[in-house]
């Protein structure tokens, strides 16, 4: 009776111990490729394009919206997302909204749709990080004279778009 005890016992911890590590790993959503404890808020495109105009139309000013629109497709997409996650960590920022690019990026309609409704120059960029400000497009990482500013690099525009939001304004 005593070993059966012993054999159940050891059997449920090991089921227990197996659970406990599948549960462990850096990404919690691996549809998205989002960085465990991050900062982004999933958002369909005509729920941002709602709130985005509720901001150009409410008494708040100098309302930012940060909006990274990326997939999980492309691997630039994974390292954008990692470095503005710290990057928005260190400056305190607590939001930004994350726009699934790919039903958009890999076709002319879905382009073009995206480009209308949120002013973007080119929807063809994936990954693009996206500063709105009252619900009018300030920064625009897809154009490339805005690329070529920061050197493709994210920690030089995390600094500019959240430390120093206000040159944006």
């Amino acid at each position: 009776m005593k070993r059966i005890s012993k054999i159940i016992s050891v059997v449920v911890l090991t089921f227990v111990f197996c659970l406990t590590l599948a549960g462990c790993s850096v990404y919690h959503d691996y549809k998205d490729n989002l960085p465990y404890h991050n900062v982004y808020e999933k958002i369909k495109l005509d729920k941002l394009v709602k709130l985005l105009d509720e901001e150009k139309n409410n008494d708040i000013k100098n309302e930012v919206t940060y909006v990274v629109y990326a997939s999980n497709k492309e691997t630039s997409s994974t390292t954008a997302i990692t470095v503005l996650n710290e990057q928005a960590k260190q400056y305190g920022i607590d939001k930004i909204y994350y726009l699934d690019c790919a039903k958009y990026y890999t076709k002319s309609s879905g382009r073009k749709n995206i480009q209308d409704k949120l002013g973007m120059k080119d929807a063809s960029v994936c990954p693009t990080i996206l500063v709105y400000i009252d619900g009018q497009l300030k920064l625009d990482w897809s154009r490339t004279t805005i690329k070529n500013d920061y050197d493709n690099s994210y920690t030089k525009l995390c600094y500019d778009i959240f430390a120093n939001v206000d040159k944006l304004k």
